[in-house]
């Protein structure tokens, strides 16, 4: 997967597509400068939706970059005074529409890293907290920077510094990087709810766990029903156990 989602081949595309979104749907203006900064864009109205499926961890950044920087681009075109010194954050595009829904029983390890959609009844939503995206850390010696991603907020400490004559095997998180990602997260559980009619009514219902971030934090509360899309991925125990 490419470090930088521009670089990407169908980027362009991308690019062109949310460049002729913002200058012909009716409410371009409010969907560029809206909070929170979410756009809500039909699934069936994107190309290149194979990708989507099969390689959603370089898709999904290049989506929100290309509608970010198609909006600045809609925003310079327009030229408005109040808007030139602001700061604007990038989009996060959530997709509508995806009606194509996998079973709880049907989340099997081929699917991890693949994009799906799965349904059910919310029965515990956790806190808010803070999840680290990529973080910088410095060495404590030489002040060499190092930048270091995470999944899910985990990520595989340094051993020691790589600058040639260092010794130094203690680093310091520099939490004021502008290359360190953080933001605010919240994971739910959803049960899969069987119609009384169904040869497994009667079992324990299957389960999920799933991380919200950005918009979607603070979205649901236990009771609701939802239809939750993202990656599947897999989480360690201290065990070394990986679960779904």
């Amino acid at each position: 997967m490419s470090d930088n989602p521009a670089s990407l081949p169908y980027f362009t595309k991308l690019l062109d597509f949310f460049i002729n979104y913002y200058s012909t749907t009716d409410n371009h203006f409010d969907s560029v400068i809206a909070l929170p900064w979410s756009l809500l864009l039909n699934y069936p109205a994107l190309d290149c939706l194979s990708l989507l499926i099969t390689a959603p961890a370089s898709f999904l950044p290049a989506l929100d970059l290309a509608a970010t920087l198609a909006a600045e681009k809609y925003l310079e075109r327009i030229q408005i005074n109040w808007l030139k010194d602001v700061q604007l954050p990038q989009k996060s595009v959530q997709l509508l529409q995806y009606n194509s829904i996998t079973k709880l029983k049907d989340l099997k390890p081929s699917l991890v890293g693949k994009f799906v959609s799965v349904k059910g009844t919310v029965v515990s939503v956790s806190l808010v907290k803070p999840l680290i995206s990529q973080m910088v850390f410095t060495c404590a010696l030489c002040r060499k920077p190092y930048l270091i991603k995470a999944v899910l907020g985990k990520f595989k400490p340094l051993s020691k510094c790589s600058k040639l004559g260092c010794l130094s095997k203690s680093f310091v998180p520099d939490r004021t990087s502008n290359d360190t990602i953080v933001s605010d997260c919240q994971y739910v559980t959803i049960q899969e709810k069987l119609p009384q009619d169904h040869p497994e009514y009667k079992k324990v219902p299957k389960s999920l766990q799933c991380y919200l971030q950005k918009s979607l934090v603070d979205s649901v509360i236990p009771g609701n029903v939802v239809t939750c899309s993202g990656i599947v991925q897999t989480l360690s125990t201290q065990d070394g156990i990986e679960y779904l």
